[in-house]
């Protein structure tokens, strides 16, 4: 992101953030007008869904997926080896940590800050 996109993107955020109305009253989603706000919801969550799952296509970047699955396994048979059980988080736990993220900190290596995440 450059400085623009940050202004850009905190001028939303405090507009989002500053009223009481909905925040979206339409979503076009897949040729579909969605008006409802549980239709908006399940477009939204169709759209992250799909953003999640490893597509074939050339823009997709297929060396960071395989990198990330040959980490994921080296981490499983370490803690396999050592006897370590990660138990699966729940939406409350990752709520209550990114609510702990400092702000005003440094982006991370893909640009993201606690208050994109916020």
């Amino acid at each position: 992101m450059n400085a623009t996109d940050d202004t850009t993107f905190y001028k939303l955020v405090r507009q989002q953030r500053s009223t009481s109305r909905p925040l979206t009253s339409c979503l076009l989603h897949e040729g579909k007008k969605l008006t409802s706000p549980e239709e908006i919801s399940d477009g939204w969550a169709k759209h992250f869904e799909t953003l999640a799952t490893p597509i074939n296509d050339q823009r997709y970047d297929n060396s960071y997926l395989k990198q990330a699955t040959e980490d994921l396994n080296h981490l499983q048979i370490a803690f396999q080896t050592r006897g370590i059980t990660i138990e699966d988080t729940d939406v409350p736990e990752v709520e209550g940590a990114v609510a702990k993220l400092n702000n005003s900190k440094a982006a991370d290596s893909m640009g993201l800050t606690a208050e994109h995440l916020k």
